[in-house]
């Protein structure tokens, strides 16, 4: 494959991982997404006979944090989201490396091109909510090409550089693309994302004098747009529920200095339920990340996993400000700004990004070529055929649950759990996928099979409510009042309720009546 044909097949990746959506799913982005990036990688990544390493440190950091993410598998509660985040880690890798290999500089015409197309579209839709007659919407509601708002706000964000320093090749994509993105940015206001446009901004006008009348001249549209937006700013609940969250991560960090295993924070946090004031929270509300990725890869693969990650950025943006690389260093701080609010790290296409700007950090860089052993080689095409393989066994599965939530049919919810994947052994919500084979059978009166179902689910993620609730009712059930015991009271120790406490009060009545008689037909 021709070095163009391998840049086009690569900008041709960048934008399906940008547009495409899979309404057959629950998540209707993210997992074909990763599909799509992961074939684009393989075949990348065949097609390549040399690669090209500048001798940065940035290499020997990627590795650490891949390493440490493979590491936490060990001692993970649920080892195939652990699988999953170091396939994901490590296909980050080689993309990594991909992207430095065949360009030699930024291509910037292109990805503003891009940038720009995104912000039109975007613009159509912002418009046509603005102006529907109908009304009754929210801002929420637009959410472009991505899964909501904010992500959608998010992903424009980080095509913004591009547009703003293409000006001088391309005046007409420049202007068009910055007024398209930033009016969006603007009229929708995802707080993360003007947040990251105006620190963004203020960070690269430090470095870039030409950038400092656009600062100045700003000011004025940006207080306006605060002052309309007042009550969008005061609005708290989300980051009071971030302030509930952010001190338990770091607590979860304490407890564990190595990491709770990666993808395994939104199981681990449920164990600190009672330390978070929200009355929702793991009975109707189940979080699936802090909206911190920082603090998210900190409580997942450890204090020394965090350090391989954060040095991503730390070198990277000093090789930015080091070769006067604008579109990078102002990149790599919007990135940083929605990562500590949001979730970018779980999206696919942000990823997608983040790996871009930490490669045109380096691409300047003189290079060694390298031709890889043939070992090496075969290795690395068999993992990036297996991240291929578990991408789409992660689709299927959502597939599945798409269909399970959609039906009250027990037989359909058999049927369709019958097909159990064990790579992707949870749902959107953390609730293991056999729970609802256990619920199932429990609604046919099968209690001792849906026990059985129960209790995998419960290996599966052993802090949720909902299967420790239907561990304890099976045990009930069978008259099995000690294990019952056991079940509710970890539910009270993980989150304590007046439900839960008068069921543990009862079934405790029961178990004591229960040793009364037996001892009254041994006394006989």
């Amino acid at each position: 494959m021709a070095c163009n044909v391998r840049k086009i097949f690569l900008f041709f990746g960048i934008v399906l991982c940008a547009t495409i959506h899979d309404y057959l799913a629950l998540d209707l982005t993210t997992p074909v997404r990763c599909v799509i990036w992961s074939c684009v990688t393989l075949i990348l990544f065949l097609s390549v006979k040399e690669f090209s390493f500048p001798k940065k440190f940035i290499y020997p950091a990627f590795a650490g944090y891949l390493l440490f993410t493979s590491f936490s598998m060990l001692w993970a509660t649920n080892v195939s989201e652990s699988l999953y985040w170091s396939l994901r880690v490590f296909m980050l890798f080689v993309y990594f490396c991909l992207v430095v290999s065949i360009f030699k500089d930024i291509p910037k015409k292109t990805m503003a091109l891009i940038g720009m197309c995104l912000g039109v579209y975007g613009v159509f839709g912002t418009v046509e909510w603005m102006t529907d007659p109908a009304g009754g919407t929210t801002a929420m509601e637009v959410t472009g090409l991505m899964s909501n708002r904010n992500l959608w706000c998010a992903a424009q964000l980080l095509f913004l550089p591009y547009c703003i320093f293409v000006y001088k090749q391309w005046k007409c994509v420049s202007i068009t693309g910055t007024l398209a993105i930033v009016f969006n940015l603007s009229v929708l206001f995802a707080k993360s994302s003007f947040l990251g446009l105006l620190v963004s901004v203020g960070v690269v006008s430090l470095f870039c004098r030409k950038l400092r009348w656009v600062v100045l001249a700003g000011v004025i549209p940006v207080v306006v747009v605060c002052l309309f937006r007042m009550e969008n700013i005061r609005e708290t609940d989300s980051f009071r529920q971030r302030l509930e969250i952010w001190p338990q991560t770091i607590k979860m960090t304490l407890d564990s200095p190595w990491g709770v295993g990666a993808g395994n924070w939104r199981i681990d946090i449920q164990r600190y339920a009672n330390d978070i004031d929200i009355d929702e929270a793991f009975t109707r509300i189940f979080y699936q990340r802090p909206h911190n990725d920082f603090l998210w890869v900190l409580s997942e693969i450890g204090i020394l996993g965090f350090l391989c990650y954060g040095s991503l950025f730390a070198l990277s943006f000093y090789y930015s400000v080091k070769s006067r690389n604008y579109i990078v260093i102002m990149g790599l701080t919007a990135y940083i700004v929605l990562a500590s609010f949001t979730f970018p790290r779980e999206r696919a296409f942000h990823s997608m990004m983040f790996v871009l700007y930490l490669a045109f950090s380096v691409v300047h860089y003189e290079r060694a070529k390298v031709k890889l052993p043939t070992l090496i080689t075969v290795l690395v095409s068999f993992i990036l055929l297996f991240c291929v393989v578990n991408f789409s066994c992660r689709l299927k599965q959502d597939h599945n649950m798409r269909i399970i939530r959609a039906t009250n049919d027990i037989n359909v919810i058999i049927d369709v759990t019958d097909k159990y994947i064990p790579f992707c052994p949870l749902d959107l919500t953390s609730m293991p996928v056999m729970w609802y084979r256990g619920f199932a059978f429990a609604g046919l009166g099968n209690f001792r099979e849906a026990k059985k179902h129960f209790i995998n689910a419960q290996k599966t993620n052993p802090y949720h409510m909902s299967v420790l609730g239907s561990v304890a009712e099976c045990y009930v059930k069978e008259g099995d009042y000690q294990n019952a015991i056991v079940c509710l009271q970890q539910m009270q120790d993980i989150k304590e309720s007046a439900e839960v406490a008068e069921q543990l009060k009862v079934v405790r009545e029961m178990y004591e009546n229960e040793q009364k008689n037996i001892k009254t037909t041994q006394s006989r």
